[in-house]
C-alpha cells in the first residue's frame, strides 16, 4: 500500500519489494493518479483506499486491527 506521492513512490522503488499489485491511498489534491503509480512501479493498481482521518486515529490509538474503519474496509474489499 502506498500514497500517490513522488516521495512515497521513490521509497517503494528503493525497497525493491516483490509484489503482484499495489493498493493506493487516495488523498485529495494529489497530482499523481493510479495510472501514474502503476507506470512508475510497473505493477497493476489492485485497489484504492480513500484517505480518512478515522483510519489515522485508529492507527494512532492501536485499535485498527480490532475495529477496521468502514472506509478502509470498503477499499480493501474491492482489492480482492
Amino acid at each position: 500500500m502506498t500514497r500517490a506521492c513522488y516521495l512515497a513512490l521513490r521509497r517503494v522503488k528503493a525497497l525493491q519489494v516483490a509484489a503482484d499489485g499495489v493498493i493506493i491511498v487516495d488523498e485529495p489534491g494529489r497530482a499523481l493518479d493510479a495510472k501514474d503509480v502503476s507506470g512508475v512501479l510497473d505493477l497493476p493498481v489492485v485497489g484504492v483506499v480513500e484517505a480518512d482521518p478515522q483510519v489515522s486515529r485508529a492507527v494512532d490509538s492501536g485499535t485498527l486491527l480490532r475495529r477496521i474503519p468502514s472506509s478502509l474496509a470498503r477499499g480493501l474489499r474491492h482489492a480482492g
